[in-house]
């Protein structure tokens, strides 16, 4: 979600005085250094410096605190908790970062407030958030990814027929018609890359959010896109391959499908977006083959 906001904003360079442009790239580099840290930016131990480095950069200060709760919340580092919230507090008090908001059981909420939520419950014992989706129930699936030279992935993975009955029923149906079959692969914000058709097809659409089963937008996920003008539906016949958590995402679109297997870790980092202070080194994919394999 920061990295995807901040390309949001230099998608405008063309209406931008240069340097404007100059200082969005230059946040941008600020922050992929600080995420670039070895070790780790947001440990306790590295919080102190990293805090430091980011209010340097005034533009990226509330990401990081973001990003920082994000990375908290997945190690459990109760003690990066408890600091990310009394700035995140701070930064919500300021009204920073005015009007960008996520979504929790439908109800738009305020991004800090949602922040600070998720981390106070983690503190507090509860399960703010697992970052586990439970093991797929339904039938296993491949996608083979291809660009035009050598660069193939193939990804298997299960459905939650159980809990996304309509989202699997579409997904299925776009299967066995071979309209998955050809489908450019690219860039989907910084957190995910899109599986979308050549040439659009107003015929061939989704499935509207199913609101009754919590699952995430965790690295790995499948999903439905948001059709544009229209969050809360995720009918616009493309997919959403997740490859870094898109909170922002849950409850807004529905995770049918987590990844099991064909790539790894390595693999996954390999497709993460660099920013455009850097090259991006995604190939030109294009989905060449989709079929269930039981």
């Amino acid at each position: 979600m920061l990295a995807a906001a901040l390309t949001i904003g230099l998608s405008y360079n063309y209406y931008m005085p240069r340097r404007a442009v100059q200082a969005q790239q230059n946040a941008w580099a600020a922050f992929a250094d600080i995420n670039a840290t070895p070790g780790g930016a947001y440990t306790y131990d590295a919080l102190p410096e990293t805090l430091l480095r980011a209010r340097a950069e005034s533009k990226i200060y509330p990401w990081v605190v973001l990003q920082g709760i994000q990375d908290a919340l997945a190690r459990a580092d109760t003690g990066a908790l408890v600091v990310l919230v009394a700035e995140a507090k701070i930064l919500r008090d300021n009204n920073s970062l005015p009007g960008l908001a996520g979504e929790n059981n439908g109800v738009r909420v305020a991004v800090f407030d949602l922040a600070i939520a998720r981390a106070e419950e983690a503190l507090e014992g509860g399960n703010a958030r697992s970052f586990v989706n439970p093991t797929p129930d339904g039938r296993s699936f491949e996608l083979t990814l291809s660009d035009s030279i050598d660069t193939t992935y193939i990804v298997r993975f299960g459905l939650f027929s159980e809990s996304a009955p309509l989202a699997c029923a579409a997904f299925e149906e776009l299967v066995d018609s071979g309209s998955m079959v050809g489908r450019i692969v690219g860039r989907s914000g910084a957190f995910g890359l899109n599986m979308k058709l050549l040439v659009p097809d107003d015929s061939v659409i989704g499935v509207a959010t199913e609101t009754s089963w919590g699952f995430y937008h965790l690295p790995g996920s499948l999903s439905f896109n948001q059709k544009p003008g229209e969050a809360h539906l995720g009918d616009s016949g493309s997919l959403e391959f997740t490859i870094k958590d898109a909170f922002h995402l849950d409850g807004r679109t529905t995770v049918f499908a987590q990844m099991t297997g064909g790539i790894d870790d390595e693999a996954m980092a390999g497709l993460q977006y660099g920013g455009p202070s850097g090259t991006d080194t995604l190939p030109a994919l294009v989905v060449t083959k989709a079929e269930f394999v039981n």
